[in-house]
């Protein structure tokens, strides 16, 4: 490929890729952000809220192999964009969650598929399109937007979704869990709305 070819498509990859992973790594943090208010929505403890945090990594982990060797057999694009699809399913999953623990667990897990897809391709990916002295630039843009991502996730949540407070948990508990619930819900769609521009970003 010519560098004349190449040149003006690459920053379009790596803009979707940042933007792409900017929105996965939102999803992902987004709980710990609204840590507190996730554990009264879903009544649960810290350790189980743990689990929730760190279930997208599990899989992540678990399944990063298989995703670098299906790349190699059935396209690095192909499963770059099951990953992305899979992690928007896990963010609508989400979204239908709030009380109902096992399901914000699948729901992570299902993220962590992304997380394995981007971890497993990325430095490939930005390696055949930012050959040289030029990867290292593309790689720091690129972890850049995962830290934005993180930062982000850690102070939306944080102020769009507070915890009932005590006085409120005291008068009705009830209508308290319920509207940190409803607060809750928001910030997952907002997550899944991210996600999805991420996609429509990266194909276009």
């Amino acid at each position: 490929m010519e560098e004349e070819k190449l040149y003006p498509r690459r920053w379009a990859i790596l803009i979707g890729m940042t933007c792409i992973l900017i929105a996965i790594q939102f999803n992902n943090i987004l709980p710990g952000g609204a840590a507190v208010a996730t554990m009264q929505a879903y009544g649960i403890q810290p350790m189980m809220f743990s689990m929730i945090m760190s279930a997208p990594y599990l899989s992540g982990f678990l399944f990063a192999i298989l995703a670098g060797v299906m790349a190699d057999r059935i396209g690095l694009n192909k499963i770059l964009m099951a990953g992305f699809i899979a992690g928007l399913v896990g963010a609508i999953i989400r979204v239908f969650s709030v009380g109902n623990f096992a399901l914000i667990i699948v729901a992570m897990i299902i993220l962590g598929f992304a997380v394995a897809c981007l971890n497993a391709n990325s430095a490939k990916l930005l390696r055949d399109w930012f050959p040289g002295k030029a990867n290292a630039f593309a790689m720091g843009v690129y972890t850049a937007g995962m830290t934005f991502g993180a930062a982000f996730a850690l102070w939306y949540g944080s102020a769009a979704v507070p915890p009932a407070s005590d006085a409120a948990l005291a008068a009705d508990p009830a209508a308290a869990i319920e509207s940190v619930g409803q607060s809750l819900q928001q910030a997952w769609i907002v997550g899944a709305v991210l996600i999805a521009v991420g996609i429509v970003i990266w194909v276009t």
